[in-house]
């Protein structure tokens, strides 16, 4: 029995939700099969300082939970600040079965209740959205799709991009590892249902928040009408229409 890595967050899925400068964490995890044992969770910082750990029987239907104090939390790109959990999955007899390491963004993305239906509030705070359109290409080896990705990131950041619109059928494998990548560089991902041109429903990352916006999203590269492409070094003039109006 392992992790299985081909579901969601490779094997675990994190639901953050903050209340009185407190973190509550739940996890829900993914097994290649049915089995006895146990899970344990360790939440550190970046200077390795252990902030939680919690401990859970695979036989007991509770999800895993945890509380964080004083959480130092993903504020976007302004302070795309990560934790780092391990997930240790042990047999009945203690033995090592599998270890999942992952980079943790401590957020709660939700919609206040004065608010319209695109306009979120990120941590508490009010977070207007600016968004573009992202296609992943899939090039001839990994090593060069994660190049063109952080090229791409760094564009995006200096355009003043805080989100980025990715379709459903984007290849899994790749689409976990942009949305690890936007995590670090402090930009959120949505994931668009269907294709429509003027207008869009699309969920968060984490599959736990719909948004819906009526504007017309500019696109990232795709030729005529988009903003740029990274190789041409020229951006194109809605390229400054969006950087002095976002930056």
């Amino acid at each position: 029995m392992k992790f299985d890595r081909t579901m969601p967050g490779r094997g675990v899925d994190v639901t953050c939700r903050l209340e009185n400068a407190k973190v509550y964490l739940e996890w829900k995890f993914y097994f290649t099969q049915e089995g006895t044992g146990m899970v344990r969770v360790r939440v550190t910082d970046r200077n390795g300082n252990v902030a939680m750990e919690c401990l859970k029987s695979l036989q007991e239907e509770e999800p895993l939970e945890g509380i964080l104090l004083q959480p130092h939390l993903w504020k976007g790109s302004k302070d795309p600040y990560m934790y780092v959990m391990e997930a240790i999955l042990t047999d009945g007899k203690g033995n090592c079965l599998d270890r999942l390491h992952r980079q943790l963004p401590l957020r709660e993305l939700r919609r206040g209740t004065s608010c319209s239906n695109g306009e979120l509030l990120l941590n508490g705070e009010q977070f207007l959205p600016k968004v573009v359109k992202y296609t992943l290409s899939e090039g001839p080896s990994e090593a060069g799709q994660q190049r063109r990705m952080l090229e791409d990131m760094q564009y995006l950041v200096q355009l003043g991009a805080n989100c980025v619109l990715v379709k459903e059928r984007e290849p899994a494998r790749l689409l976990l590892q942009f949305c690890e990548l936007c995590d670090r560089w402090g930009i959120l991902v949505f994931v668009m249902e269907g294709d429509v041109p003027e207008g869009y429903w699309a969920q968060d990352q984490d599959r736990k928040l719909w948004l819906r916006c009526d504007e017309v999203v500019p696109e990232y590269g795709g030729g005529e009408g988009g903003l740029f492409l990274p190789e041409s070094q020229c951006p194109s003039s809605l390229y400054y229409k969006y950087k002095a109006k976002w930056r």
